[in-house]
């Protein structure tokens, strides 16, 4: 999912959970965009598409047009009375109402680490793998680790991402620390007369295969982000990476 910078920020989360806005007698909570994962839920006598999410599992019938796997950012709305959510305890899902939903591109992180002595090709450079304005963005549902990306391209480029990563933890302060490598690289060359924008994609990563290969049993890990954050333009040979501070990923 691709945004232009420029235009604002969609909806910044709030510390609370939900933000109410309607009547005191039949609340309706408002939410805005989250990332979510379309899972199957089943029980004795239930078999739905529910969407996995930070806050919870969501159902809507909206869910049953997608298959499972298909990673989204979902825009919806709660209200404590409406059918179904007297059970919220016992079903294990919140029913909602899905105002909208956008696809998120997929891909599979690559257990081979990226060359990092030489650019991809149409290598683009990444400004921030973690925009902080979209921070709560940057989460792992059912496998697959979100990312919302700010890099530098021009608009009539298509891009398309790489993510690859390192088995072996590094003890920092923290703990241990995983490292990942996130790149970009554009489907073509740009037109010389092009001008650089900056956007941000929101992309989803599985990284089940990395979850096995690592061991990791627990609920959390760390991870630091490498990215290609300077690419001089007249020399392919002269580019910096970048590094992030380690980063808290909290699986659901």
């Amino acid at each position: 999912m691709k945004l232009y910078l420029r235009i604002g920020m969609l909806l910044v989360m709030l510390s609370v959970l939900f933000v109410s806005c309607t009547k005191e007698s039949d609340p309706t909570y408002d939410v805005g965009l989250v990332p979510a994962v379309v899972t199957h839920y089943m029980d004795d006598t239930t078999h739905i598409l529910v969407a996995s999410t930070s806050y919870g599992k969501l159902y809507a019938t909206t869910f049953s047009s997608y298959s499972a796997g298909k990673c989204l950012l979902v825009d919806f709305s709660y209200q404590p009375k409406q059918y179904g959510n007297s059970k919220v305890g016992e079903n294990g899902y919140y029913t909602v109402s899905v105002v909208g939903t956008t696809a998120v591109d997929q891909y599979t992180a690559l257990s081979s680490l990226s060359d990092t002595t030489k650019l991809l090709s149409n290598e683009l450079p990444v400004v921030a793998p973690v925009y902080s304005g979209y921070a709560h963005y940057f989460t792992c549902l059912e496998g697959f680790l979100f990312f919302p990306s700010v890099y530098l391209t021009t608009l009539a480029q298509t891009s398309s991402w790489q993510l690859s990563y390192s088995t072996t933890a590094k003890n920092e302060s923290v703990g241990s620390v995983y490292n990942f490598y996130l790149r970009s690289s554009a489907s073509a060359a740009p037109d010389s007369a092009a001008t650089d924008t900056l956007l941000l994609d929101v992309n989803a990563f599985n990284i089940n295969d990395f979850i096995t290969k690592a061991g990791i049993t627990a609920d959390e890990f760390y991870a630091r982000i490498h990215y290609v954050y300077r690419i001089n333009a007249y020399d392919s040979s002269d580019f910096t990476w970048r590094e992030t501070d380690p980063i808290l990923i909290k699986r659901r």
